[in-house]
């Protein structure tokens, strides 16, 4: 198994690593569990999961980071 991971500023670094602009390819093995979830949540990452290092098509999860949820301040009602 491979991930695969783009940054979307180059010279990010995560897990060790300086990311870049363009896709590059490392084994899974590579990394601990810790770094591959710290990874797959960081949202100036863009992080796929795939079987064959050559083949683009075989994806196995795309991960992205959650959106933020908006939060409200509560409206006070006039009395």
């Amino acid at each position: 198994m491979y991930l695969k991971i783009i940054s979307k500023l180059d010279g990010f670094r995560r897990a060790g690593i300086a990311h870049s602009l363009e896709e590059k390819v490392y084994e899974k093995k590579r990394f601990t569990k810790e770094q591959i979830e710290k990874l797959k949540a960081e949202p100036m990452l863009i992080v796929r999961e795939v079987r064959n290092k050559q083949n683009e098509d075989v994806v196995v999860k795309e991960e992205k980071a959650p959106a933020m949820k908006e939060e409200k301040e509560p409206v006070e009602k006039n009395k």
